[in-house]
Order: structure tokens, then C-alpha cells, then sequence
């Protein structure tokens, strides 16, 4: 009878194990409850299996095969849960056709927007050019005999505001290395 009232409330979660097929249960904080009332068993299941996955997301037919849900069961469920604002769907530049779902709250991972050397889901060429084209003078003007640093570089763009966005010293350092790989500046 607990369980049920527990339930009933969504202050109680059920999961299988993998092996051995088993359910466990997991109390539920309040505020995470509130986001499951009013939702049916297949609607927590899909929202679970989001949750899961995190900021990468998971793919319409990965969440399929672990609920066992039909596919139009499983759109109408999307489209609940899209409308209270729990999930979202998301676009991968790896993968454009199919589509991925993550919690409403998240920030999408690099591996599924690209990062800086996307805008939308495609490859920025244009944006790349400009910041090959800078690092080049910079490596000209700055280099008196003992090369230019990679910090020294990303201060430089900083300066000149030639980026839209902060770029990592490992962004400047994947953009001199398209540098080097094309014979333009030397490691």
C-alpha cells in the first residue's frame, strides 16, 4: 500500500537492473515528483530514458528500443512532454535526419552542436578562414626569431575581438594545427 500511494504521488521511481531483470525503487525528491504528476507510465518511462542520457541525448529510435513503446504511442508522449517543457528536441551536425531528445534545461555537448566551428548545424567555413587569416599575421608581426605561444595567440584574439565566441586554448591550438597540417606555419 505504500508503494502505491507513493506512486501514485511520483515520489517513487522503478527501474529493471540489466541482468537480472529485477526492479528496484528509488524515492524521489519533491521537486524532481513534480515534474512526473499527472504523466502515465509510458510518458515517466521516455522521461527517464532522457534523463539518462544526459546533455549527448538520445536518438527517437534508441528510446524506442528500451521502452518497447510503438511509434505513434511514442510521438504523442514526445509531443506531452514537449509541450510542459521537460524535454526538447535536438539536431546533431554528425547526423542532420534524425532527431535527438534531451531535458528542456540542458546545453546540447559539443559533439552534438559542433562547437564553435559550427553555426547552426553547419561547418562555418567562412569563420575558420577569418581566424586562419588572423593567426597568420599574428604569427608574422609577433614572431621576432622564437615562434609565438599558443596563449600568446588566443590574448591576441581577444584583443582584436576577432572571435564571436571565447575561444579554448585548445581551439587555438586545433586552428594552428590546420595551419602546420597545410605547410602555412611551422610547430
Amino acid at each position: 500500500q505504500v508503494i502505491n500511494e507513493l506512486s501514485k504521488s511520483s515520489k517513487l521511481q522503478m527501474s529493471k537492473s540489466g541482468a537480472g531483470n529485477e526492479l528496484y525503487y528509488t524515492l524521489v525528491a519533491d521537486e524532481v515528483a513534480q515534474k512526473y504528476i499527472g504523466l502515465d507510465v509510458s510518458a515517466k518511462l521516455v522521461l527517464q530514458c532522457i534523463e539518462k542520457s544526459g546533455n549527448s541525448g538520445i536518438w527517437t529510435k534508441d528510446i524506442r528500443m528500451q521502452t518497447n513503446i510503438q511509434q505513434q504511442a511514442l510521438n504523442k508522449v514526445f509531443k506531452q512532454l514537449e509541450q510542459r517543457c521537460l524535454i526538447k528536441p535536438v539536431k546533431s551536425v554528425t547526423a542532420k535526419a534524425k532527431k535527438l531528445y534531451m531535458l528542456y534545461e540542458l546545453t546540447p555537448s559539443k559533439e552534438i552542436t559542433g562547437g564553435v566551428w559550427y553555426s547552426g548545424l553547419e561547418f562555418d567555413h567562412e569563420f575558420i578562414s577569418e581566424l586562419r587569416t588572423f593567426v597568420m599575421h599574428c604569427v608574422r608581426r609577433l614572431n621576432s626569431g622564437q615562434g609565438v605561444t599558443l596563449s600568446e595567440m588566443k590574448r591576441k584574439m581577444e584583443q582584436a575581438k576577432v572571435s564571436r565566441v571565447e575561444l579554448s586554448l585548445e581551439e587555438v591550438k586545433q586552428l594552428v594545427q590546420t595551419l602546420v597540417y597545410d605547410n602555412y606555419v611551422e610547430e
